[in-house]
């Protein structure tokens, strides 16, 4: 199985079918959508860990930080394949 499509099952446990078809197809009109939302979670990360009391050391591809990597977007080829 394609590892993109992988990782959008995961992201997507938990939701109703509506809702993953509105995502999906949100994504297939427009792959930034899915850039944008991986952004948003880095932020997220990067925040809560920023005021976090406890020190923390971690690799950045794991929080989803590294969005200067090639690997980092997903093209309409990957999703599609995925789908299939």
């Amino acid at each position: 199985m394609n590892t993109h499509f992988e990782t959008i099952v995961q992201y997507c446990k938990g939701w109703t079918i509506a809702t993953v078809a509105l995502f999906s197809d949100a994504i297939l009109k427009n792959p930034g959508y899915l850039k944008l939302r991986k952004i948003r979670a880095a932020q997220q990360v990067a925040k809560t860990i920023a005021t976090s009391q406890n020190r923390v050391y971690l690799n950045a591809s794991s929080l989803m930080l590294n969005i200067a990597d090639k690997d980092f977007d997903v093209t309409n080829e990957a999703i599609q394949k995925g789908r299939k």
